[in-house]
């Protein structure tokens, strides 16, 4: 009996189970198609709605049973504020939002839209109610996520997400607008990243090809001008015999914009690629480290240090360059200075310089430099072109010269004698002068192509110009500003050289009428403002770097002296005598020793002036003469004894015995 109602029992019960429709668990496609229709017809999410854990699936039991106690860990909730979602440690860093605002959407068309009834699983139709579809406002907020009835949880939900969660997390991100493409559909943006036809497509400078040492010094001077935050390039390098300069161009600085702008590119100045000069010396490793900021006619800033592998530049290979065979040719009198810093001749015509002044330190090349100079004179000119007059107070520097057919009149190594020949030089001028007045012509040139004898070329050199300012220094200035303003119409031509370029010996009359400067090493910026009007002499390494600035030139040219060896001086002047025939005489030697100086001309002209007043009053005095021809006390007083001398005026002592 018992055994069949418990049987009876298990049949009602199934019977009961049966008999009641299993409710079907919605799938969760389902359930997001659902969320879909909700958004479409304008439903709403409360805030405070949560979603429960997830449970085992089983049957909801008839009797009230206590809540499941909730997991400690649920899943949190979307805040209607947007999050930034969490980035692995290892990640790029993200920009910085730079725009409060997402960029505009593109309203959806017909074509992007799906009919909810191909979404809708076999069965299942879209309510009738349904509005109208409508494209969503591009800047609209998404709308919240609405209610479900089923309160058990999606299956797989927690590691899945809406399109519009994921929309509202991403993090937004302004790029660069300069580096974009244009909108096919913004006329003026299209138009603006068009080419101009009239402009030439900018194209970066090509890297020059580097090796060794100097790909090292541009690697340097790239990190390191990095570093001081002021990029750039090195875009050249010339290699020369004592010196490599490096071009460097300038690059750009990222600055941020400023209200919402996007950021925008600044170039470098050149002024703060100057200022790392030290900077720049001291990662090189350098002595020194010269800057020229722009180059002239070239796009870069120069950055000149020394070559760790220094060459000379001897003169004779020098000589046989293509370029000083063409001046040597057109030019009057060729001048081989030197190399520059890429390894090209430096050459010069000093007729149309006309005058050239050197400065100097001790040891620096100025003596060489000179010494060059006038071995190139010596090799490429006759004694009948060019006349030669050499003041040299050291006494040793040009031995070499003794007996050379070229010189007008022994090397002066005294300072009365150097005086004495500087006036001599004043009076040839004169005489020339008389000459071309008397032909009519203009110039030395004229002159030779229709009258003989030809007036050969006078170049007049001094080694040492301070020691002659020190002792004569009213008499050594005077002569040299009146030689220097009208010797060149005459072929007159000065070579000054001093190791002192202060305002004291070099005055302003000497200095504004030789054009012409070529700067050895100075001892301090103000010799190299005195000599060149600018700093950088001051810089440089010696041993016959120079800097040389032309008359038509605003700007200095480095390079390196020719360096003459006395075995091919000697050579030289060997083979300049051989070409004169021995015991030849020189009638223009003879002339000009014979023709007195400036000053005894002056002092002569004075002299027939006192006697002229002697033979008018008889009882002529000191303080007389002074009044008449306003002159000194002393030189009045040498008129005096002079005149006695000759008898023209007789003595107060002799008239009283």
């Amino acid at each position: 009996m018992t055994k069949a109602n418990s049987t009876s029992k298990r049949a009602g019960s199934s019977a009961q189970r049966l008999s009641k429709p299993k409710q079907a668990e919605p799938s969760g496609l389902a359930v997001k198609i659902g969320r879909a229709l909700s958004r479409l017809l304008g439903g709403t999410e409360p805030a405070a709605q949560k979603r429960s854990p997830a449970k085992p699936s089983t049957p909801r039991p008839t009797t009230k049973a206590k809540p499941a106690p909730r997991p400690t860990s649920p899943r949190p909730r979307v805040s209607e504020e947007p999050r930034r979602p969490e980035l692995p440690r290892d990640s790029p860093p993200q920009p910085a939002r730079l725009s409060k605002s997402r960029p505009a959407k593109a309203p959806p068309t017909d074509a992007d839209w799906t009919p909810v009834d191909a979404l809708l699983p076999p069965g299942i139709s879209a309510p009738a109610h349904r509005p109208a579809e409508r494209p969503v406002a591009a800047n609209s907020r998404p709308p919240a996520r609405p209610l479900t009835t089923d309160p058990r949880p999606l299956e797989n939900d927690e590691d899945e997400e809406t399109d519009d969660e994921r929309e509202v997390l991403t993090p937004t991100v302004t790029a660069d607008q300069s580096d974009l493409p244009a909108d096919p559909d913004d006329e003026a943006a299209v138009a603006a990243e068009a080419p101009d036809e009239d402009e030439a497509p900018t194209t970066e400078p090509p890297k020059p090809r580097l090796n060794g040492v100097t790909r090292r010094y541009a690697a340097l001077i790239e990190q390191t001008l990095a570093e001081f935050g002021a990029p750039g390039k090195v875009v050249h390098a010339e290699v020369g015999p004592m010196v490599i300069r490096f071009g460097v161009a300038p690059g750009y600085l990222q600055k941020p914009g400023r209200g919402g702008e996007p950021p925008r590119r600044e170039r470098v100045r050149a002024a703060k690629i100057v200022s790392r000069s030290n900077d720049l010396a001291l990662v090189l490793g350098v002595t020194s480290l010269r800057t020229e900021a722009p180059v002239p006619g070239k796009t870069f800033i120069g950055i000149e240090i020394p070559n760790p592998n220094p060459k000379p530049v001897p003169l004779p290979a020098l000589l046989s360059e293509p370029e000083f065979q063409s001046l040597n040719e057109r030019g009057v009198l060729p001048m081989a200075l030197g190399r520059d810093v890429a390894g090209r001749p430096i050459v010069a015509d000093l007729a149309r310089q006309p005058h050239l002044l050197i400065a100097g330190a001790t040891g620096s090349g100025k003596s060489v430099a000179v010494n060059s100079l006038l071995g190139t004179l010596l090799h490429t000119r006759k004694p009948g072109d060019v006349r030669v007059i050499v003041v040299d107070p050291k006494r040793v520097e040009f031995t070499w010269l003794a007996g050379l057919p070229h010189l007008l009149a022994p090397v002066a190594t005294e300072i009365e004698a150097a005086v004495e020949i500087l006036g001599k030089v004043e009076t040839e001028m004169a005489r020339r002068y008389d000459l071309l007045a008397s032909a009519g012509c203009r110039n030395r040139l004229a002159y030779n192509a229709g009258h003989q004898p030809a007036l050969p070329a006078l170049v007049v050199v001094i080694d040492e110009l301070a020691d002659l300012m020190m002792l004569a220094a009213q008499d050594v200035e005077r002569s040299i500003c009146r030689l220097a303003q009208l010797g060149r119409a005459a072929g007159i031509h000065l070579v000054v050289a001093t190791q002192r370029p202060s305002v004291d010996v070099i005055t302003g009359l000497i200095k504004a009428n030789l054009p012409a400067r070529l700067a050895f090493t100075v001892a301090s910026s103000i010799d190299s403002r005195t000599i060149l009007d600018s700093t950088g002499a001051e810089r440089l390494l010696g041993r016959g770097d120079f800097l040389y600035l032309p008359p038509d030139a605003m700007r200095p040219l480095r390079g390196q002296g020719t360096m003459a060896r006395d075995s091919w001086l000697t050579q030289t002047v060997k083979a300049a005598k051989a070409a004169v025939p021995a015991g030849t005489p020189d009638p223009e030697m003879e002339r000009f020793a014979k023709l007195p100086s400036a000053g005894q001309v002056a002092d002569d002209k004075l002299y027939g002036r006192a006697r002229e007043l002697a033979q008018e009053h008889p009882k002529l005095s000191a303080s007389f003469l002074q009044r008449k021809l306003r002159i000194g006390g002393p030189k009045a007083t040498a008129l005096i004894e002079r005149l006695r001398a000759d008898g023209v005026i007789a003595d107060p002592e002799l008239d009283d015995e």
